[in-house]
């Protein structure tokens, strides 16, 4: 029976190691699940990468275009990005992308660049990580038996926000301010980031940086989700100075570096919701 979806594996930055790439692939296989892997283990320059990106995104036979994992070098493609793609290339319906953690310089690119939307949620080689839950949400979207994406998290400032949801890893997403590939979005928007391995006060510099990037005006609600610290409320109180009153902000997501890493849709308007003890995120597919 043929695959109700075509999936192609990528790798945009960093190889994974070869056991770890060979238990992904099981995983796909057990779970019945039909791709097709453009991943070798070739030394391979930026531009050379960033061609073959290229040429996925602009592949209509595939649905989804899924990261094997991510790394710095997704940075690096982004120059070569703008001459590989014309600008009035109509991506909005070839390949969704997939992946997070450094995969967010693309996701954002992509955004930026053609207003196309991409899947937040595990690399490739993450997969084996996953709890079921998290990859049950994850394979009915990508199956598209899903009507609605829902995610709770705890409040700390109370209000609805509505918008276009950016975000993605917070540091990657740092280091792109002040370049051409930062979106600083004329529309209302939600902010969702998740982040590991950086202390507390680079998180709380990181979160600085970007909120004095974006046109505030435009923020109307901030997500995070697992930034890998264990008290996050310090970092909160420092942000409630730097935004207005009445933008809600939720925390505690399952989303990021952990088996809870649940999926969401960047690039997509979205719903946040916060009251005193708990949060909602939902977005309607």
């Amino acid at each position: 029976m043929e695959s109700p979806v075509k999936i192609a594996i990528f790798s945009p930055a960093s190889l994974p190691a070869p056991e770890e790439y060979k238990k992904a692939l099981e995983f796909f296989k057990i779970n019945e699940i039909e791709i097709q892997s453009f991943v070798n283990f070739n030394s391979k320059t930026p531009y050379e990468k960033a061609k073959e990106v290229a040429l996925f995104l602009t592949e209509p036979k595939w649905d989804y275009l899924w990261a094997v994992r991510g790394g710095f070098g997704c940075l690096k493609l982004l120059p070569y990005l703008d001459e590989f793609l014309s600008d009035n290339e109509n991506l909005l319906h070839k390949p969704c992308l997939i992946g997070f953690s450094d995969i967010t310089a693309l996701h954002v690119y992509l955004y930026k660049r053609f207003k196309k939307s991409g899947i937040h949620a595990p690399n490739v080689v993450s997969l084996n990580k996953l709890n079921p839950k998290a990859w049950g949400e994850l394979l009915d979207l990508i199956l598209r038996k899903k009507t609605k994406l829902v995610l709770e998290g705890k409040g700390w400032v109370e209000g609805v926000a509505e918008g276009v949801v950016l975000g993605g890893n917070l540091a990657t997403l740092a280091g792109l301010c002040g370049t051409p590939y930062f979106p600083l979005m004329e529309e209302p928007f939600i902010l969702f980031i998740e982040e590991i391995n950086e202390k507390p006060y680079r998180i709380e510099r990181f979160l600085l940086q970007l909120i004095f990037t974006v046109s505030r005006g435009n923020l109307k609600g901030l997500a995070l989700g697992d930034l890998g610290i264990t008290d996050i409320k310090p970092i909160l109180q420092t942000l409630s100075l730097y935004l207005k009153k009445d933008i809600p902000i939720g925390y505690g997501f399952s989303v990021g570096h952990i088996s809870d890493n649940f999926p969401f849709i960047l690039g997509k308007k979205g719903r946040l919701k916060v009251f005193k003890d708990k949060a909602i995120f939902s977005q309607e597919l």
